[in-house]
């Protein structure tokens, strides 16, 4: 019986050969490395999800910070979608909307006593 990682790395590597192929077919590498991304993470999502108990106990998972993370990256995508109706393009608009949502999470936990 191969170990939960040994089912990740194939996927990944099955990912990698896939997006290979698209590159081959397609002749794009950018369309190639967003079909690479994009396999990566449904990959690493239904790992994650049938290894939730490993994952949440090695992460020391509590509700109180998987909400934390929530909020941080909402806060970031809202930034984002703020500084676009601004005009700020949107490099700098997802760099200043990381910065931003990091000071206010370091200033938060900072003040803050009781940590998530």
């Amino acid at each position: 019986m191969a170990s939960a990682f040994t089912h990740f790395a194939r996927a990944c590597a099955v990912s990698a050969i896939t997006a290979i192929a698209a590159w081959w077919y397609l002749e794009s590498l950018l369309q190639a490395t967003l079909l690479f991304a994009a396999l990566t993470t449904i990959s690493a999502s239904i790992w994650g999800i049938t290894h939730w108990q490993q994952l949440s106990s090695a992460l020391d998972a509590t509700p109180l910070r998987i909400l934390s993370w929530a909020v941080f990256v909402s806060s970031c995508v809202g930034f984002t979608f703020l500084f676009g109706l601004i005009s700020v393009p949107i490099g700098p608009g997802i760099g200043l909307s990381l910065v931003v949502t990091l000071y206010l999470w370091w200033s938060y936990y900072s003040l803050e006593p009781a940590r998530a």
